[in-house]
């Protein structure tokens, strides 16, 4: 919702007596027509293990998504983990290396779970040395850190600007080998974990529209069962709170599914897309709008047709 400035026109009487003249009227400030500025791409939980199928459904939805930047203003693309293991890295960075645009690779917890943490950081350190030189004052984590009960784990939080718009990357993927508990985010709140990171982000986001920060994950961060127990959830909060009017809210995907939610008392939107290796072959496509006051993101799910 576009918040209204008011500003209250005419100064005080000269003599409080004998002026009558009728109170001045508060006028809105009108924030002009919102513009398409640029849009981006999700893609999320491609599950490459080896050259088969999950490799092939996610070459379809990058040639999608090339066709679709010969006619619109998309201009970066976000892969939201879970993006390969096993046989899987190269017939991935294989696939995604066809786009026509900037990628960007999100750590999902899959490899995690199979023992292939290192796998991320080697698969792509080619990409990732790349959108240092593309990306606007891309910052990423460079050293591990020692979690409690895991050891060393390299986590993979970055950020970057695009036409005045702030992308924080986040690593909320829990280092807990479980077959519950694996599947459920972790704030990694220690010094040079991602909580910290997301902080340091927020607090030195350059000035400018409102809802100028959006946050990318594998995994989606909300209040409640399967999610953030009730004290993560607070401390999260405690961290975006301060900054409601900067944050638009996050995307993520590890849920294999197409859903859209809003985080109570933050004004800070959930969104999560489906998994490319299964049921549809589809996409995520925002569209980035403004005015003079905000940000505006319009999004919607692409389906390819695998027969085109």
């Amino acid at each position: 919702m576009i918040t209204l400035l008011l500003a209250c026109i005419g100064g005080p009487p000269t003599d409080p007596v004998l002026d009558t003249a009728e109170p001045a009227e508060e006028e809105s400030e009108d924030p002009g027509p919102a513009e398409l500025i640029f849009s981006f791409g999700l893609i999320a939980d491609p599950h490459v293990t080896d050259a088969g199928d999950h490799a092939e459904r996610l070459a379809l939805a990058v040639a999608d998504l090339n066709a679709t930047a010969t006619t619109t203003p998309l201009e970066l693309v976000f892969v939201l983990g879970d993006i390969a293991w096993a046989d899987g890295w190269e017939p991935a960075v294989a696939a995604l290396d066809e786009l026509v645009v900037p990628w960007v690779p999100v750590f999902g917890d899959n490899p995690i779970q199979v023992g292939e943490e290192t796998g991320f950081h080697q698969a792509y350190a080619a990409q990732l040395e790349l959108l240092s030189q593309e990306l606007e004052g891309w910052t990423a984590t460079s050293v591990p850190v020692e979690l409690p009960d895991w050891g060393e784990a390299w986590l993979h939080n970055a950020r970057f600007e695009h036409r005045d718009m702030r992308f924080v990357i986040l690593d909320w993927n829990t280092r807990s080998l479980d077959a519950f508990w694996g599947e459920t985010p972790d704030l990694h709140d220690l010094d040079g974990g991602s909580l910290p990171f997301l902080a340091e982000a927020l607090d030195s986001a350059p000035a400018g529209l409102d809802d100028r920060v959006v946050l990318m994950s594998h995994m989606a961060l909300f209040d409640g069962f399967g999610s953030l127990e009730e004290h993560e959830a607070a401390d999260f909060a405690g961290v975006v709170e301060p900054h409601a009017d900067v944050v638009w809210g996050h995307f993520a995907g590890h849920l294999h599914g197409n859903s859209e939610s809003e985080w109570a008392g933050l004004d800070h939107q959930i969104v999560i897309t489906d998994a490319t290796w299964d049921d549809d072959i589809s996409w995520r496509v925002v569209e980035a709008w403004a005015d003079r006051q905000t940000w505006q993101l319009e999004h919607e799910v692409i389906v390819v047709d695998p027969q085109e």
